[in-house]
């Protein structure tokens, strides 16, 4: 099995080696890469309040011009913020299987 760093140090690797393909996993691990060394980040959508808003338009920021996006990475930062569910997560990915 390839080593997935940045997914085995999250709370469901588990759950997500158990039911990602691959594929899926390698969707995942590149994005979470990325995020991780500050190639990508967002900007969370507008709001009055210190909360974080969970609705509304985020905005993918690259700030590594040579990084190749995948579609993902808005969903699977959100996901690696807790904005996002792991259910929702896997049904996200379930179109890349």
């Amino acid at each position: 099995m390839k080593k997935y760093y940045q997914i085995s140090r999250c709370r469901d690797k588990d759950r997500l080696f158990r039911e990602l393909t691959d594929k899926q996993l390698n969707i995942l691990e590149s994005v979470l890469d990325a995020y991780v060394s500050s190639k990508i980040d967002f900007v969370d959508p507008e709001t009055n309040s210190v909360d974080p808003a969970y609705d509304g338009v985020y905005e993918l920021v690259i700030n590594d011009y040579n990084y190749q996006g995948n579609g993902c990475e808005l969903f699977i930062m959100k996901w690696a913020e807790d904005r996002e569910s792991t259910d929702n997560l896997i049904d996200y990915l379930e179109e890349f299987r």
